[in-house]
C-alpha cells in the first residue's frame, strides 16, 4: 500500500516536472517578481520591532528607531526619573514630530511647564492606517510613556489582503514556476479581496481606536486622540473613482455649466446627478464650488462635507471618521484634541481649504505651532477637569503661554505657501499624475498643479524643462518601485495633467503647448488630443477644434465624451447666433 502511494506520488511529481520543463522550453523561464518595496513597507516591516536596543555610555541602554523610512529617533531605556515622555504615533501628518515640530512642541512645553523635562519621540510612518498605528502603540507601551498622542485616520484604505504576508512571499517565490501561475490564474487567486464597505471601514477604524485606548489604559498610560483636519474645500476626491465621470451626459452638462460660469445651473445639475448616486463624491464637491461662487456658504460647506464622506476610503480624515473618533474619546475616557474644530474655526465657511493645506491632508508647516498649542491645551483641560496629572498637576501649568501660541499671527491662512510647500505640492501632483490610470486625468493632480501655477510659475517651468526634475520625484523611497518607468510616459502623464490645469486657469497658450508636447510623446494619446481640441475651441479656433475633436471621436468610437463636446459647441454656437439675431432685431 505504502509502495503504491509512493509510486503514485513519484509519477505525479515526474508529470509535473515534465510539464514545467516543456513550458519553459516553449516560453522560457517566468519573469522574476520580487516583492515590491511598498509591499515590504506596508505588510512586512510592520511586524518587526520599531526600536532596537543599543549600548550607551555609563552602562546605559538607548533605543533607536530601526524601521525603514522612520524618523531618526532615540531615547534612554529605562526613562530618566525626571523626564516626561510623549510618543507621537500616526501617519505622515505626524512625521514633522521627527523633525522641526518636535523642538517647537518641546519649547512650548517648557514655557507652559517650567522646570519639566518633556521628551518627544516620533513613531510616525507615512501611509500608516489605524491598524498599523495600533501595532506601533503596542510596542511603545513598553518604553515608559507618560502619554501617547495618536494622529490616525488619514490612510484607512487598506483591505488587508496581506494579513499573512509570509504566505504572499511564498506565493511570490512559487510564481517562478509556470504551473503555479496557471493554477493561480485558474483559481482567480490574484484578483484581490473585495473592497470594504464604507460602514465596515468606519467600524474597523473605531474598533482600532478603542483597542489603542483600552490597551494603553491597562498599562496606566493616557492616550490623546487627535481629530484631524482635512482639506475639504480645495481638494477633489482622491480615491475610488479619481477622474471626472464625463462619460455620463448628466455630469457632463453640469461640468460644462460650471466651467462656463453658469453657477446656478451647475449647482442644480450637480444636485440632480448626486440624487441618483448620493455617494458620488465629485457632484457634491463641485456643487459646493458652484454654491460658494453664488455666496451660498452654508450650503456649500454642507456639500464639501458630503463629498469628503462619500470619498471612501480617501486619503484624508472625513467628518464621519472624526465623529467616530470623538465618540471613542468620550466613551473610553481618552483626551480629545479637536484639531478639526480648531482649523474649521479659522477657515472661510468653516471648511478648511488651500489657504491651510498643500494637499488633501497635509497642512502647511507653520500650522504645527497651532497643533502643539491645541494638544497641550487639551491635556491641561483634561487634567483640570479630572484632577489628573498627565504631564503635571493643573496648578503648575502656565496657560498664558498656550493662549499666546494659539493667537500667534499668521495662523489664519492669509500667507502664500513657501517655496518648500510648493515643491511638495508639485511632487504630489506629479506622483498622482503617474500613479493613476494611464492616459486618464486624476482630478486631484490637476487641482494641485493649479495651486502651484497660481503661486509660482517658475517651479512648473523647471518641471517641464527636462527629465531631471521629473526623475527627482521618483528618487523618493515611496516611489522607488516606479524608477524604471519609461521617461516618455512620465512626461506624457505630467503634461496632460499640467495642460488641464492651465486650461482651467485660462492660461490657454500654456495649455495648448502642454497638450501638443504630450502628443509628441504619445501621438495616439487620448487625453492629450481631447485636451488640445477643447483648448483650441477656447482660443476661438473653432474650425480646428471641431476637426481635432472629430478625429478624437473617430479614433475612440467607444467613448462618448468627444461627441458631448461637439454637441455642446453646436448648442453654444446656436445660442450665440440666436442672441446676436435678437440684438439686431431690437436695434431695427
Amino acid at each position: 500500500m505504502i509502495l503504491r502511494a509512493a509510486a503514485a506520488c513519484a509519477a505525479a511529481l515526474l508529470l509535473l516536472a515534465s510539464s514545467e520543463l516543456l513550458m519553459r522550453v516553449a516560453k522560457g523561464a517566468p519573469p522574476a517578481e520580487p516583492p515590491s518595496r511598498n509591499f515590504r513597507y506596508s505588510h512586512l516591516d510592520i511586524h518587526e520591532p520599531f526600536f532596537r536596543a543599543v549600548p550607551a555610555a555609563g552602562g546605559k541602554t538607548r533605543r533607536e528607531a530601526r524601521r525603514p523610512e522612520s524618523n531618526a529617533q532615540a531615547f534612554e531605556d529605562p526613562k530618566p526619573p525626571e523626564a516626561r515622555r510623549v510618543f507621537i504615533v500616526g501617519g505622515s501628518v505626524a512625521l514633522p514630530y521627527g523633525d522641526y515640530a518636535a523642538p517647537e512642541l518641546a519649547a512650548l512645553s517648557r514655557r507652559a511647564l517650567p522646570g519639566k523635562k518633556i521628551e518627544i519621540v516620533s513613531c510616525a510612518m507615512a501611509g500608516y492606517d489605524s491598524r498599523r498605528d495600533l501595532l506601533v502603540l503596542r510596542e511603545v507601551l513598553g518604553y515608559q510613556p507618560d502619554l501617547v498622542a495618536i494622529f490616525s485616520g488619514n490612510n484607512e484604505y487598506f483591505t488587508e489582503s496581506h494579513a499573512y504576508p509570509k504566505l504572499i512571499l511564498l506565493a511570490g517565490r512559487l510564481r517562478r514556476f509556470w504551473l503555479f501561475r496557471a493554477l493561480q490564474e485558474r483559481l482567480g487567486a490574484r484578483s484581490g479581496p473585495a473592497a470594504l464597505s464604507p460602514e465596515a471601514r468606519l467600524a474597523r477604524f473605531e474598533e482600532n481606536l478603542r483597542a489603542m485606548v483600552r490597551e494603553a489604559r491597562k498599562g496606566g498610560v493616557p492616550v490623546a486622540l487627535c481629530a484631524l483636519p482635512a482639506n475639504l474645500r480645495s481638494s477633489a476626491p482622491t480615491t475610488g473613482p479619481i477622474f471626472l465621470p464625463l462619460e455620463d451626459r448628466a455630469f457632463f452638462l453640469a461640468w460644462t455649466a460650471w466651467e462656463d460660469g453658469r453657477f446656478a445651473e451647475a449647482a442644480l445639475r450637480f444636485k440632480r446627478f448626486s440624487t441618483g448616486d448620493p455617494r458620488e463624491a465629485f457632484s457634491h464637491f463641485y456643487r459646493g464650488k458652484a454654491l460658494e461662487r453664488l455666496d451660498r456658504g452654508a450650503e456649500a460647506a454642507a456639500e464639501y462635507r458630503l463629498a469628503a464622506d462619500a470619498n471612501d476610503p480617501g486619503e484624508r480624515m472625513p467628518p464621519a471618521r472624526n465623529d467616530a473618533l470623538r465618540r471613542v474619546a468620550s466613551e473610553e475616557g481618552a483626551i480629545l484634541v479637536d484639531l478639526e474644530a480648531e482649523f474649521a474655526s479659522r477657515s472661510p465657511l468653516g471648511v478648511p481649504g488651500r489657504e491651510m493645506f498643500r494637499d488633501p491632508c497635509h497642512f502647511y508647516a507653520r500650522y504645527y505651532s497651532l497643533v502643539n498649542a491645541v494638544l497641550l491645551q487639551a491635556i491641561y483641560r483634561h487634567d483640570a477637569a479630572k484632577g489628573e496629572a498627565v504631564l503635571a498637576p493643573a496648578s503648575e501649568w502656565r496657560t498664558r503661554a498656550l493662549d499666546d501660541a494659539e493667537r500667534a499671527p499668521g495662523l489664519r491662512g492669509t500667507r502664500s505657501p513657501s517655496r518648500w510647500d510648493l515643491s511638495e505640492i508639485v511632487y504630489s501632483a506629479v506622483a498622482k499624475s503617474f500613479l493613476g490610470p494611464r492616459d486618464a486625468l486624476w482630478d486631484e493632480a490637476v487641482n494641485m498643479f493649479m495651486i502651484a501655477a497660481e503661486h509660482d510659475q517658475k517651479i512648473l517651468d523647471e518641471l517641464t524643462g527636462g527629465d531631471e526634475a521629473l526623475r527627482k520625484i521618483f528618487d523618493r523611497p515611496w516611489f522607488s518601485d516606479q524608477k524604471s518607468a519609461p521617461p516618455a510616459r512620465l512626461r506624457y502623464q505630467t503634461l496632460i495633467h499640467l495642460g488641464a490645469a492651465y486650461r482651467r486657469l485660462g492660461k490657454l497658450g500654456r495649455a495648448l503647448d502642454c497638450f501638443e508636447r504630450a502628443l509628441a510623446e504619445e501621438p495616439l494619446g487620448y487625453q492629450a488630443a481631447l485636451g488640445r481640441a477643447i483648448t483650441l475651441e477656447r482660443l476661438g479656433r473653432r474650425r480646428e477644434a471641431r476637426l481635432a475633436m472629430e478625429e478624437v471621436r473617430a479614433r475612440r468610437p467607444g467613448l462618448r465624451e468627444p461627441g458631448y463636446w461637439l454637441a455642446h459647441w453646436t448648442r453654444g454656437t446656436a445660442a450665440s447666433e440666436g442672441t446676436a439675431a435678437a440684438r439686431t432685431s431690437r436695434r431695427s
